[in-house]
């Protein structure tokens, strides 16, 4: 008997696989994708409470006033 192919929803991809050996496929795709969706939520996340962190610090700030740090990295400074 031939294999069939079978689309995974997840990995977007036509695998040669009977039913229910695409079926297994696919709640593994599933699995592998629902955990890199959570590590990217929780890095998004991350990124956000970092940034709102540093503008709340920058309106408490009494520091020069200006939004921007003059460092090494500020231009015009090297002669």
């Amino acid at each position: 008997m031939a294999e069939k192919s079978f689309f995974c929803p997840y990995c977007v991809k036509q695998i040669k696989a009977d039913l229910i050996r695409g079926s297994e496929h696919s709640k593994r795709c599933k699995a592998i994708r629902d955990k890199q969706v959570a590590e990217r939520a929780r890095e998004e996340a991350a990124l956000r409470q970092a940034a709102e962190e540093l503008r709340t610090a920058g309106k408490t700030s009494t520091g020069s006033g200006g939004s921007t740090p003059a460092g090494p990295s500020s231009p015009n400074i090297k002669k």
